[in-house]
């Protein structure tokens, strides 16, 4: 079965949230941001280029985001690029945990496969594969149990698997 680029991404998001919560996912940015809705304005969710993972982090944060999150520009984060110490590091893989489950659990419905970021190429690959393990876990937690999942994210695989069944 084929996989799902990140233009079909984007229309599956678009398609299922772009009308009920005025936001829609687009490609094409040099670097991923979020914009929320504003009166007479959709919200927009940029990802890279034209990458398919970036697309489904993308997704996968705004999934993650609850109503006050997604109400602000980059769901009120402040990013911290890299180099990071391992305090910083520490507080990106735990803020990062759940999106990146998202991410994976998205990639899996989609047909792409799903390699977990630290964000930092200098970072340790002992310490990057230990992320991804536990990301990979949390991930089997929604597939077990998807009523772990929030209501967006469950919408959201059911309708790339659709999407991917199509194809």
């Amino acid at each position: 079965m084929a996989s799902l680029d990140q233009h079909a991404i984007c229309g599956v998001f678009n398609a299922a949230f772009g009308a009920d919560h005025g936001v829609r996912l687009v490609g094409g940015g040099r670097e991923p941001a979020y914009t929320p809705p504003a009166p007479g304005r959709c919200g927009e969710l940029l990802c890279r280029e034209d990458f398919a993972a970036s697309a489904l982090h993308e997704a996968a944060h705004w999934c993650c985001a609850d109503r006050g999150m997604r109400a602000q520009d980059d769901y009120g984060c402040v990013y911290v690029p890299p180099p990071r110490g391992v305090a910083g590091q520490t507080r990106f893989f735990a803020m990062e945990q759940r999106v990146q489950a998202y991410e994976c659990w998205f990639a899996a419905a989609a047909g792409i496969e799903f390699n977990a970021s630290a964000d930092d190429p200098d970072w340790a690959l002992v310490d990057v594969r230990c992320f991804e393990a536990r990301v990979r876990a949390h991930a089997a937690a929604f597939a077990w149990r998807p009523s772990l999942a929030a209501a967006r994210a469950r919408c959201f695989v059911a309708r790339l698997a659709s999407a991917r069944a199509a194809l």
